[in-house]
């Protein structure tokens, strides 16, 4: 659809999608096939699906449900939730997912990460850092839903994913989940240039011209959002909604002019 990438990032719990705040408050947005439907209608070119909860709650990627996920969609599906183990991995990717997303589990060791990527190739990897910037000191790795603080810095994390084999690097930055104050350009900067693989910058965009500038000005490689896909007006109506092409392909001809938004 876009020729620059521009990826709805859904969130799933239960049998519906969901969008939080910083990770926290998730309000309930639809059904999911239903809800991927009006994404085919509208053209997406590429959609991120994460269980929330698999992790956290320790349960097993939903088979039957990625497979419909995988049937119903015209475009390419990246997944992530709940993958422990190779076994997990080949069947999710044997669902029609072209992507996995791992965070919690290369959290805590980078193994499953290399095994994935010698199996199936990096181009079907996907390692997620998870950034929390507290309000004083340094940004922050953190996993598991936010929920547990890990040591290594956002950029050295993301280069030990390079390193184990990671295609792509999803680089989400808690403290803009669903603030839609834009991207947290410095964050996304650094990251960009300490890897070489293809930065996809979540966390904060508004609108189209937060897209253009994280990939204009922070370098990313693409920009995912969900809640500018998922609600509308001032009062957050949820309705599924991407920007026309055209809208997309004026904002980065203003940013990479320099035309201020």
């Amino acid at each position: 659809m876009l020729r620059d990438r521009v990826i709805p990032c859904l969130l799933l719990r239960g049998s519906g999608f969901v969008k939080t705040r910083k990770f926290k408050e998730p309000r309930y947005i639809g059904d999911a096939i239903n809800a991927l439907r009006i994404f085919n209608d509208k053209g997406a070119d590429e959609i991120v699906v994460v269980d929330i909860d698999a992790s956290t709650k320790g349960y097993p990627p939903r088979l039957d449900m990625i497979t419909s996920f995988a049937d119903e969609l015209f475009m390419p599906l990246t997944y992530g939730g709940g993958l422990t183990t190779l076994d997990q991995i080949t069947e999710v990717i044997g669902t029609g997912v072209e992507k996995v997303a791992l965070n919690s589990r290369n959290a805590a060791d980078l193994e499953l990460v290399r095994t994935a990527s010698a199996r199936f190739g990096a181009q079907s990897v996907v390692g997620v850092v998870d950034v929390q910037r507290p309000r004083f000191g340094k940004p922050r790795v953190v996993c598991r839903s936010a929920t547990e603080k890990m040591s290594p810095s956002p950029v050295d994390h993301a280069i030990a994913l390079e390193r184990a084999g990671a295609g792509e690097i999803l680089l989400q930055a808690v403290h803009r989940d669903g603030t839609r104050k834009g991207y947290d350009l410095e964050l996304v900067r650094q990251v960009v240039d300490a890897v070489s693989v293809p930065v996809v910058a979540l966390g904060g965009a508004h609108g189209v011209d937060d897209l253009a500038r994280v990939v204009v000005e922070g370098g990313a490689a693409a920009a995912a959002a969900g809640s500018m896909f998922v609600f509308h007006g001032e009062l957050d109506g949820v309705l599924i909604n991407i920007p026309s092409e055209e809208s997309v392909a004026s904002a980065f001809q203003r940013a990479r002019a320099g035309v201020p938004a």
